[in-house]
């Protein structure tokens, strides 16, 4: 997962994500004040992240019933380092949303936005059975409504 992206894959009652989460859009983890998660930073504090990540970002469907489980938390695998070679700049949150029924138009807010022009967007692209849809949220657009259009 890059950073600054995230992806959701409905399938029948259920979402799948996989979000990227810039380390400077969460409090009270960076013990070091570097900038950066290291690994150690993130076993300690694995539980705050959990909870800003719940409190950051969330998916509904109307009034269709859901329960979130939050699956792992882990550091991005790149092919190159990070900007920062004391700790990860991003970590990668995997979730599992599950509905009463299948969703239909799964409306996801994010307000996780870190500093720095890399953290300061977040391109989520979703798929649900042939349909495929792209949305760029920001801090002056923290929400999208995926598949509208019929």
């Amino acid at each position: 997962m890059q950073e600054g992206n995230a992806t959701m894959k409905i399938a029948e009652n259920s979402a799948f994500l996989v979000v990227s989460v810039p380390a400077s859009a969460l409090t009270e983890v960076d013990d070091d004040g570097d900038g950066a998660i290291s690994p150690l930073e993130l076993e300690k504090h694995k539980d705050a992240v959990e909870q800003q990540f719940r409190d950051g970002f969330s998916i509904s469907d109307g009034a269709n019933s859901q329960t979130r489980s939050l699956i792992w938390i882990s550091a991005p695998h790149t092919d190159h380092q990070s900007s920062n070679p004391k700790g990860m700049d991003y970590l990668v949150v995997m979730n599992r949303v599950d509905f009463a029924i299948p969703p239909k138009k799964p409306k996801v807010t994010f307000r996780l936005f870190g500093e720095g022009p890399q953290h300061d967007h977040l391109t989520l692209k979703a798929s649900h059975g042939e349909l495929t849809e792209t949305a760029v949220l920001t801090s002056s657009l923290l929400d999208h409504t995926f598949f509208t259009a019929e």
